[in-house]
């Protein structure tokens, strides 16, 4: 083994390298971590979606027995006039 300056760019090379690699890994653990937000942004917003499509459907179909209620009303009084 030698020692000198080159022993001393050997260590520098070496220590870049590690924070090279630290660097890269918290870019890489930041980079899942922004995935993993904007994928749970998407399923709220889905789940949203899916709730509001349910809402909509049961107020439609409320809409729709209450309309055919208050038409049927009048001739079922009408009809229950003849039966008596």
């Amino acid at each position: 083994m030698w020692y000198g300056k080159n022993d001393s760019a050997i260590k520098f090379n070496c220590t870049a390298f590690n924070i090279t690699d630290a660097i890269q890994q918290a870019l890489r653990i930041e980079n899942e971590q922004k995935a993993i937000r904007a994928k749970a942004e998407n399923d709220i917003i889905e789940a949203k979606r899916d709730s509001a499509v349910l809402v909509i459907g049961a107020l439609s179909e409320a809409r729709a027995i209450r309309e055919k209620q208050n038409a049927l009303t009048p001739e079922y009084v009408e009809y229950q006039k003849v039966l008596k």
